[in-house]
């Protein structure tokens, strides 16, 4: 159950290394102290993500296992669980990101974003986990909101779902680029100057990424106005 927070998340390899997880034996392994030396406490990161973690006490060398049963009770054991939970959750909120977007072209340009501006994909709304923004560092206005959504929320009468992005066109500009196969009105935006670009639409990462790169610009130059 502890490790169940990690569910809908995937490992961020160079930050995994970075807080301080180490390769053996062909997995990543976490080790730390913890309740002034008492225990020992090992995560690992394996083959396809697969998660484990271990608290061992230093006394006698073996496994303590109570801090992860719900029947588990006594001060003791909920001190052990909720140091484990403190060091889970430090581990999710540096080294994970939520495994939401599946398109090929998503996960590229989401990559993409990051390495070329160094701002990370933000999940504001729990009641929404299937959206996300980049956000300029220096203004704050967003420029870029990722969204899977159901197709008829564009007008496209089909079932099922889509991957899209909001991008900032320009104030006054967005009916031009709308043509309802790559761009769309934009869904939950401004439409004078956002639009909807449908993911799948595009040949290339490269193809859409100069709309987020001009997005970003204007995001960077409102200061004093709502994004």
């Amino acid at each position: 159950m502890l490790l169940k927070r990690f569910e809908r998340y995937v490992p961020r390899i160079a930050k995994l290394i970075g807080y301080g997880f180490i390769e053996r034996g062909g997995e990543l392994v976490y080790e730390t102290q913890m309740l002034d030396g008492q225990f020992t406490f090992s995560m690992t990161v394996g083959e396809g993500g697969r998660l484990s973690e271990r608290v061992i006490d230093n006394f006698t060398l073996e496994d303590y296992v109570l801090h992860r049963g719900e029947g588990s009770v006594g001060t003791f054991v909920g001190i052990v669980r909720a140091e484990v939970e403190k060091i889970l959750d430090d581990i999710l909120s540096c080294c994970f990101e939520r495994d939401v977007f599946k398109e090929k072209l998503t996960r590229e340009l989401i990559d993409r974003t990051r390495r070329s501006f160094g701002e990370k994909l933000e999940f504001l709304w729990e009641k929404y986990p299937e959206f996300a923004v980049f956000r300029h560092f220096k203004s704050k206005k967003w420029y870029m909101v990722v969204m899977r959504i159901s197709q008829r929320k564009l007008g496209i009468d089909k079932d099922g779902t889509i991957e899209v992005v909001n991008l900032n066109v320009g104030l006054g500009k967005a009916a031009d680029h709308v043509d309802r196969v790559r761009f769309f009105p934009a869904y939950h935006m401004t439409k004078k100057n956002w639009v909807t670009a449908r993911i799948d639409a595009f040949s290339s990462v490269d193809e859409l990424f100069g709309y987020v790169e001009a997005s970003r610009e204007l995001a960077g130059k409102q200061k004093n106005k709502r994004g």
